[in-house]
């Protein structure tokens, strides 16, 4: 490594020599022209670049380990009693879950062999459950998306009702609202928002009451996903350990090809030495 350090001095840095040169020795290697350090400034970049992309062809060697599915944490979230996990993502679910069944999405797998586990019949026993909610889920942000309309439509009735009130109390002669067609439309649209309010909380009680039904079977399958990604987490920790490992065996073989093959050109006082140097200080 003193020769690297020395050609880094001298030749990068402008520093003296480390080592005294004979008289006898051959200084060929020494006047490398200014064309030259570029090229060895390229190839210095050029087996990095290599070294890097054969570095992430390791990364593919081992099989790394399967995750547990994302529909599977999905089923959690939508049986979690907490809170309204419907109101987040059911429509999407919903349709996720169809195109699923359909053969359409095909990332969802219920079984893994590295780790192992197979979450098939927990799933099934609350499949239909879970299909039930999600489409009761779709219904209800279908009527309090109703629902938002209706208090928008209200609120405004309720302004032109008041503006009527203070045009009668004024006794304006020319009126721009009628005040009983105003009075019946405010009317008409409160017994809409306690008919949507009724729907709603039915719908609302309706999901809650699958949620705990279903309570004991979701939780046996909240106790398998957490052995499964206990298992997982071990699993990707020994991949990546497999990876660094393969990466340190690689580069630390061909640093010491290379520096073999330094070490005898500097014993032979080659032109080419400089090479091996750059090339061995790569890696």
């Amino acid at each position: 490594m003193l020769d690297i350090t020395s050609f880094v001095r001298e030749k990068i840095f402008r520093r003296p020599k480390l080592v005294i040169v004979t008289a006898a020795e051959e200084l060929s290697e020494k006047q490398t022209t200014k064309l030259g350090y570029f090229l060895l400034y390229c190839m210095f970049g050029a087996i990095l670049a290599s070294a890097q992309w054969t570095l992430s062809i390791i990364k593919d060697i081992p099989t790394a380990p399967t995750a547990v599915p994302g529909c599977i944490i999905s089923v959690l979230d939508t049986f979690d009693i907490k809170h309204d996990s419907y109101s987040n993502h059911g429509y999407n679910d919903y349709e996720y879950y169809n195109n699923y069944e359909q053969g359409e999405q095909h990332d969802c797998l219920l079984t893994s062999e590295n780790p192992t586990f197979d979450f098939t019949n927990e799933y099934n026993t609350v499949k239909e459950a879970y299909t039930s909610i999600l489409q009761v889920g779709k219904s209800l942000k279908i009527l309090e998306s109703e629902k938002e309309s209706l208090e928008y439509i209200q609120n405004n009735t309720q302004k032109d009702y008041n503006t009527s009130l203070t045009e009668q109390i004024a006794e304006e002669e020319t009126q721009v609202y009628d005040r009983q067609t105003v009075q019946t439309n405010l009317r008409e649209s409160r017994a809409k928002m306690a008919t949507l309010d009724a729907q709603i909380t039915e719908q609302k009680n309706s999901i809650q009451s699958l949620k705990s039904k279903y309570n004991p079977q979701v939780l046996a399958l909240k106790q398998k996903i957490d052995t499964a990604d206990s298992d997982y987490r071990r699993a990707y920790l020994l991949y990546r350990l497999y990876v660094a490992l393969l990466s340190f065996a690689f580069s630390l073989t061909i640093f010491a090809i290379l520096y073999k093959m330094y070490v005898a050109q500097k014993i032979k006082n080659s032109p080419h030495t400089v090479i091996f140097s750059v090339a061995t200080f790569a890696y």
